[in-house]
């Protein structure tokens, strides 16, 4: 019944962390708006909720297509924009969402390496990024990578004074799925 709880935990926390993804992006970018990067910054919102609305709705081919171009888009900002790592996470979260780990995974990985680049190694935006993976890594099994990427965004989380306890929580329900299937 935990495991069926935590998946459901998960797949609500996917579409959070677009919403979340989105709107951090959106504030380290939103200065002028008439120049030509800050337009781009409107339309690649303007993508991410479109994106988010089509896939509340069920629409699950608009909200792919939304979320590449959005990419896309983001890509057009500034160079290592904190904008294109989010867009790249939220198409994460969309094929997370769908049971497509492997995706997931690749584009976690991308959107980390991304923000680790634009942001440095312990900044508080690679926390949904851990987050992202370390879920992925539950859904594929794989407890003791799940474990380092929860216990990396605690760490990262504490010392940017944010809380940790839901964070703590799910590496804790990790801890005793992998202690079952040892």
């Amino acid at each position: 019944m935990r495991t069926k709880s935590l998946g459901i935990l998960l797949l609500s926390a996917a579409f959070a962390i677009s919403v979340t993804a989105c709107n951090q992006a959106s504030s380290e970018l939103s200065n002028a708006t008439s120049s030509p990067v800050g337009a781009e910054q409107s339309r690649w919102k303007k993508l991410t909720t479109e994106g988010d609305a089509a896939l509340k709705a069920g629409d699950k081919a608009t909200a792919e297509a939304k979320y590449k171009e959005a990419i896309e888009t983001a890509k057009g900002l500034t160079a290592d924009s904190p904008a294109h790592a989010a867009a790249v996470a939220n198409l994460a979260n969309f094929y997370y969402a769908q049971g497509d780990g492997a995706q997931a995974n690749r584009l976690y990985s991308q959107s980390l390496a991304m923000h680790e680049k634009a942001l440095g190694l312990m900044h508080v935006d690679l926390v949904a990024d851990l987050v992202g993976l370390a879920q992925v890594y539950v859904a594929e099994k794989k407890y003791d990578q799940a474990q380092a990427s929860y216990e990396r965004a605690i760490n990262i989380s504490k010392q940017a004074n944010k809380p940790t306890v839901d964070l703590e929580s799910e590496l804790a329900t990790v801890k005793e799925l992998s202690a079952k299937n040892k």
